[in-house]
């Protein structure tokens, strides 16, 4: 019973420091100061747990065609505008109505490293292999798809710089 007991307060003291040395700050624009001011250490650590995250993950088959977006920056939505997507890129989950995110908006909702300068928005056809996942360092409870083979040009739709 003793053993159970230090057992359990040692996970809750280890999950209350953990809560607190990741907790952002909320004040005038705290959780973008907050993103900025990530090392490239805890980049690159979020980074290799979305990868092994993602090959865990089981692949499912789109039913329908679903629309989706793609923020990243300008040379590289030339680049895919041209050739493609590559396996492995990471995407929205959806399109909503109303109105698309900022570029910072996107940046604290996704957790993307870098300030977005484009959005691609992104047909994926019926049959599509994708993942479905959260995405890391961003808004909690935020979905990402991730294609699986590398799509065509085709199923680009569209291009726009954001601010």
């Amino acid at each position: 019973m003793v053993r159970k007991l230090g057992i359990v307060f040692l996970l809750i003291s280890l999950a209350c420091i953990d809560a607190n040395a990741v907790r952002p700050s909320f004040g005038r624009r705290g959780l973008a100061r907050s993103l900025g001011r990530r090392s490239e250490s805890e980049m690159a650590r979020i980074w290799r747990r979305d990868l092994s995250r993602d090959h865990a993950t089981p692949v499912r088959i789109l039913p329908h065609d679903r629309l989706v977006n793609r923020f990243t920056t300008l040379p590289r939505a030339n680049v895919e505008a041209r050739s493609g997507f590559s396996a492995g890129t990471h995407l929205t989950s959806r399109v909503h109505p109303g109105h698309p995110l900022s570029a910072a908006g996107a940046q604290k909702r996704l957790g993307l490293s870098i300030l977005p300068e484009a959005r691609e928005k992104v047909l994926l056809g019926r049959g599509t292999g994708v993942r479905f996942n959260k995405a890391l360092g961003g808004k909690p409870g935020v979905g990402e798809i991730t294609i699986v083979k590398p799509a065509p040009k085709t199923v680009l739709k569209g291009v726009r710089r954001i601010r």
